[in-house]
């Protein structure tokens, strides 16, 4: 058995959101065209399209995960997309460790 020490600047933050859900019919929707880090920022875009005949608003939560599934920054972003149209997302966090990371859309609401 191996064993591993966490690098401790890996520590899950702790004002991460609760009761999180995520409306899948709305979910099919929304892409994730990008996850990176860009200079000292984490950045979680994409596109957001509403097939309905009305308005409506979205709140997206993204969790900014290590390779390891380890949370170490949230994202949250509202947005309001017209009848039938679509829209660019991004939401940014102080990259706080170094290394690769994911991106996991962890809330979707349709409001």
């Amino acid at each position: 058995m191996s064993t591993r020490s966490m690098d401790p600047s890996l520590r899950q933050p702790t004002d991460m959101p609760t009761g999180l859900t995520i409306d899948q019919e709305v979910r099919k929707h929304i892409a994730i065209s990008d996850c990176s880090s860009a200079g000292s920022a984490w950045r979680a875009a994409g596109t957001l399209s509403n097939p309905d005949s009305t308005s409506h608003t979205y709140d997206l939560t993204v969790f900014f995960t290590t390779l390891g599934a380890t949370v170490v920054a949230h994202s949250s972003t509202r947005l309001t997309v017209g009848a039938g149209g679509s829209a660019s997302w991004q939401g940014d966090v102080a990259n706080k460790t170094h290394g690769p990371l994911s991106c996991v859309l962890t809330g979707v609401a349709q409001h």
